[in-house]
């Protein structure tokens, strides 16, 4: 277990508990795993399945984002280079996909803006090579 993340009522992290096989050094499979504060319990937010999260993952207020691996071609491996961003609503525990774009977007950041709503500040990778990484802003939807 590791990166963990809070958010309003919750706390959210990395785990690889059901995959003894990876470690976060060698990660597969990486479960999304959090402990509501106001009830005390813990429990699975996401199940990776066949797909592997990516290292990164941030919250703010109701909502935890995080890097996804499960839309590449070899979605086991690190060496897949599609990843996309998703966010989990947790009051309803509705997940969206944030991106859908070819390639490896990454660093996603959850922000509360001045009006109330939320949004994600994440990177595109553009040229691996030259760390060529615009920056993007994208709204997270009311579910």
């Amino acid at each position: 277990q590791w990166k963990p993340v809070l958010g309003a009522s919750w706390i959210a992290w990395l785990d690889q508990r059901n995959h003894p096989e990876c470690d976060s050094f060698i990660p597969c499979s990486t479960d999304i795993y959090g402990f509501n504060l106001d009830t005390g319990v813990e429990q699975p937010l996401v199940i990776a399945g066949d797909s592997m999260q990516g290292e990164n993952i941030d919250a703010e207020g109701p909502w935890v984002v995080y890097e996804d691996q499960r839309g590449g071609d070899d979605p086991t491996h690190a060496r897949d280079r599609e990843q996309d961003i998703y966010a989990l609503h947790l009051p309803t525990m509705t997940e969206v996909q944030i991106t859908d774009w070819p390639g490896y977007e990454r660093y996603p950041r959850a922000y509360r803006r001045d009006d109330g709503t939320y949004g994600v500040l994440l990177a595109f990778e553009l040229d691996r090579r030259a760390s060529t990484y615009p920056v993007w802003d994208c709204d997270l939807p009311e579910p």
